[in-house]
């Protein structure tokens, strides 16, 4: 993801996870889950590119592709 930050395409990334079946839950004994993501491989993200593009990625980035247009 560092490179294609890099290369100037961060305004363009989003971040997540398939959880779409039961046993991926934890709950479930599944995983790795939301906890290694928030815990463990943000933490890591965070040291590899700005605070800043962590933001757009995880908020900014989903708030526009999620975003419902008023037509």
């Amino acid at each position: 993801m560092a490179g294609m930050v890099e290369a100037g395409h961060g305004d363009r990334l989003l971040l997540g996870l398939d959880l779409g079946q039961r046993d991926y839950f934890r709950a479930y004994g599944g995983g790795p889950g939301l906890t290694y993501m928030m815990g463990t491989f943000v933490p890591r993200l965070r040291r590899r590119i700005s605070d800043a593009a962590v933001h757009a990625v995880l908020v900014t980035n989903a708030a526009r592709a999620f975003a419902l247009s008023r037509q």
